[in-house]
């Protein structure tokens, strides 16, 4: 499915975790961070590229990108990824926390109740939806 989704934002590079001849067993979402990452800190990514990790259970709209694109460049420009570590902003996610994940025991977080405007910044990250620099 992935290999047919038309991209019309620039230069994609695709990463298929079970591409090749024999059958491989899915790295999971620990796996998929694990490689994400490792582009990154291994230098094979320039300050002009950033990673879009999307899991195979996740539904995006026609807009996300241009969103994610848009709230990233309120920063700053996402080119410079000297500027973004310097302002410790490490990405945009469309995600809307539900749960306080690291308050144990876990409680119900309504993001309505505790923040004023639709989008806010949160330190604790996440793949749905996000975009890395």
């Amino acid at each position: 499915y992935v290999r047919g989704v038309e991209w019309r934002h620039g230069p994609l590079r695709l990463v298929v975790a079970d591409d090749g001849p024999a059958p491989v067993a899915s790295l999971g979402i620990r796996g998929m961070w694990i490689n994400c990452s490792s582009l990154a800190s291994a230098g094979e990514l320039r300050d002009d590229e950033h990673i879009l990790p999307l899991e195979d259970d996740i539904e995006v709209s026609p807009l996300f990108y241009w969103w994610l694109l848009r709230a990233a460049r309120s920063y700053g420009p996402i080119g410079d990824g000297t500027l973004m570590r310097r302002r410790r902003l490490v990405g945009i996610s469309l995600y809307t926390p539900r749960l306080n994940e690291i308050h144990y025991p876990q409680v119900k977080w309504l993001p309505e109740v505790h923040e004023r405007a639709p989008a806010f910044l949160l330190q604790v990250p996440c793949s749905w939806g996000a975009l890395f620099f």
